[in-house]
């Protein structure tokens, strides 16, 4: 998420100008990157993004400038046993299949478009990259389930699946975070640098000022549920570290669970359940099956250590596989 949003942000501060974007559209064998990765890339060989961890970009960005104004495809192999300077001498053992293109800033929505960044809509993005066809280059972007945004394809013959690259969209995720104390510190950290959205709340004033100071992203709620800063639809998700059970269970209880994706609980799996079973007992909400399946404790993947940086770990790595290990889930 964090690459993609810098793509968005170099597209977006250099708006109107000459660029080519390169897309991963194939790969086979071993590879830095999957189908998927992208590479913008001015006149001037400015760039941002990686399509390899940084043998190939220099080739990469030769072959765009060669002809900027054309739509053509490249393959890297990196298999060859024998070259060990664009072969196996690189690192990875494998091919890539690249397909450039110039940036049509004319098209609607060319950010969507071009990198399928939303905020909370689903949709997915076709590419023809099969030179055979006349329509090679072409694309198609796809809101919801049949809303077409962009296409300019124009011919009847129906493509096969080999001949044409299925981008789903990216959408944001945005993590709640209850609780702002010492211990959120590796975990606030890890999560900005992988981009996410994050928000904090702590029913202590003091710690609210002291992270306000520091520059964080917090609002203090002292009361109530987080309904309002939810968003339909979106990849939302609830963590509960205020280590304050009455307010894990205030925060828990009046917040409205259809709108969240996940929730973790820090603490044993008994805590998971005195939550669940206090919300419906004390605060008359009892949960739905589906719901239930949303509610994760102890949140975070096990064994991966102790202390507040390996839980901080564990968190984002179980986000990490949860939203974004299979992205066709998301469609």
């Amino acid at each position: 998420m964090r690459e993609l949003k810098e793509l968005f942000q170099f597209m977006q501060s250099h708006q109107g100008e000459p660029m080519l974007m390169v897309t991963l559209v194939a790969t086979e064998g071993s590879t830095y990157k999957k189908p998927g990765a992208k590479k913008l890339i001015l006149l001037d060989q400015k760039n941002c993004g990686l399509i390899s961890g940084g043998c190939l970009e220099q080739e990469i960005i030769d072959f765009a400038l060669a002809e900027p104004a054309q739509k053509r495809v490249l393959l890297l192999d990196t298999t060859e046993e024998s070259d060990p300077y664009f072969g196996s001498g690189v690192g990875c053992q494998g091919s890539l299949h690249l397909f450039f293109e110039p940036v049509r800033w004319e098209i609607p929505n060319t950010p969507l478009v071009y990198l399928g960044l939303s905020t909370s809509q689903k949709g997915r993005n076709y590419l023809m990259f099969d030179q055979n066809r006349e329509d090679f280059g072409f694309r198609i972007c796809i809101e919801g389930d049949n809303q077409i945004l962009f296409s300019d394809w124009t011919t009847s013959e129906l493509p096969r699946p080999h001949q044409l690259f299925c981008d789903p969209w990216q959408r944001d995720l945005h993590i709640k975070l209850v609780g702002a104390g010492v211990d959120t510190d590796p975990l606030y950290s890890l999560i900005n640098t992988l981009g996410w959205d994050l928000q904090v709340f702590d029913y202590r004033q003091e710690w609210v000022q002291q992270r306000l100071d520091q520059g964080w992203n917090i609002r203090y709620l002292s009361e109530g549920g987080l309904d309002p800063f939810l968003k339909p639809g979106a990849n939302s998700v609830l963590l509960l570290m205020s280590h304050h059970y009455p307010y894990d269970l205030e925060v828990f209880s009046k917040t409205d669970l259809q709108w969240l994706s996940l929730i973790g609980v820090l603490g044993p799996q008994a805590r998971r359940q005195k939550l669940i079973d206090d919300r419906k007992n004390l605060y008359n909400s009892p949960l739905a099956d589906e719901d239930l399946e949303k509610i994760h404790g102890p949140m975070g993947i096990d064994g991966m250590g102790r202390g507040e940086s390996a839980i901080a770990l564990s968190i984002c790595a179980q986000l990490q596989q949860f939203f974004f290990s299979g992205q066709e889930i998301q469609i």
